[in-house]
C-alpha cells in the first residue's frame, strides 16, 4: 500500500537588491535519482519572476523622494526578494521498512525592483547614474537568487540520501525535518550575505552614490512635492542583460 504525504514549507526573504527584467527560469529534473538500495523518482523545478513597481523623477531629489513613497513595503530597501520552497513526497512500505516513493520540490522566488519612468528634462548625469546602481542592484540581487537555487540544490541531496524506516512516521518527520533544516539554514545565509554587502551598498547598490559606500547607503535628501512634466517611456535593462525568455538546466 503506497501511502501519501504532504509537506509544505515556505521562507521569504528581503533583501535590498535585484535582477534583470521580466524573465522566468527553470530548473528541472525528472526521472530516477538513486537511493540506498532502490531508485528514487522525483523532480525538481525552480522559477524566477521579476515584479516592478514605477519611480519618476527628473533629478535625483525627485527620484529618491518617488523610491521612498513607491516602494510596495515598509522596509527601508528599493527592492526585494522573495522565496518560497515547497515539497510534495509519498512513502511507500517495501519489505516491513518505509521509503520515500517518489518526491516533488517546487521553488518559486520572486523579484521585485524599481523601473523609472523620467520627465523632461533630465538632470545631467541622472541617466547614468541611475544605470549604475540597477546594474548593482541586479549583481547583489542575483546572490539572493543564488541562495534559492542552493536551498533546492541541498533539499535534493537530503531526500537522495534518506534510508528505510521502521515506520510512516519516522519517515515523514525525517522528510519534513530535512525541509526545514534547509530553509533555515538558507535564510541565515542570506542574511549573512546581506550583512556582509550592507545589503548591497558595498556593491554599489545605493542612490544616489555615497562618498565612502563603507559608511552606509542613500544620502539624506529632502522629500520635495512631485513637479508636473512630460514622460518619457520607461526605462528597461540594456539589451544584452534582458532575459525575457525562460531557459532550463538539469541535475544529474
Amino acid at each position: 500500500m503506497t501511502l501519501g504525504f504532504r509537506s509544505v514549507t515556505t521562507c521569504s526573504v528581503f533583501a535590498c537588491g535585484s535582477r534583470p527584467p521580466v524573465w522566468c527560469w527553470k530548473f528541472l529534473v525528472s526521472g530516477l535519482l538513486l537511493l540506498p538500495a532502490r531508485l528514487l523518482a522525483g523532480d525538481v523545478v525552480i522559477q524566477v519572476k521579476t515584479n516592478y513597481y514605477p519611480v519618476s523623477g527628473s533629478s535625483t531629489v525627485e527620484l529618491c523622494q518617488s523610491l521612498f513613497r513607491s516602494r510596495p513595503w515598509a522596509v527601508p530597501v528599493d527592492a526585494m526578494t522573495g522565496w518560497k520552497l515547497q515539497c510534495d513526497f509519498t512513502p511507500q512500505a517495501v519489505s516491513g521498512r518505509f521509503v520515500v516513493d517518489r518526491f516533488q520540490i517546487r521553488t518559486r522566488v520572486t523579484v521585485t525592483l524599481p523601473k523609472w519612468t523620467p520627465r523632461q528634462p533630465i538632470e545631467p548625469g541622472l541617466q547614468e547614474q541611475w544605470w549604475t546602481y540597477l546594474k548593482a542592484l541586479a549583481a547583489h540581487e542575483q546572490g539572493h537568487v543564488q541562495v534559492a537555487r542552493d536551498a533546492t540544490a541541498a533539499l535534493l541531496k537530503r531526500f537522495q540520501e534518506l534510508p528505510a524506516y521502521p515506520s510512516r512516521w519516522e519517515l515523514e518527520h525525517e522528510g519534513h525535518r530535512a525541509v526545514k533544516d534547509t530553509i533555515e539554514k538558507h535564510r541565515e545565509r542570506d542574511r549573512q550575505y546581506d550583512r556582509e554587502t550592507r545589503h548591497g551598498v558595498l556593491q554599489g547598490a545605493a542612490f544616489p552614490p555615497s562618498p565612502d559606500p563603507a559608511l552606509g547607503g542613500r544620502l539624506s535628501l529632502p522629500l520635495l512635492p512631485a513637479q508636473p512634466g512630460p514622460h518619457l517611456q520607461p526605462l528597461g535593462f540594456p539589451p544584452a542583460t534582458d532575459l525575457t525568455n525562460p531557459s532550463f538546466e538539469r541535475i544529474k
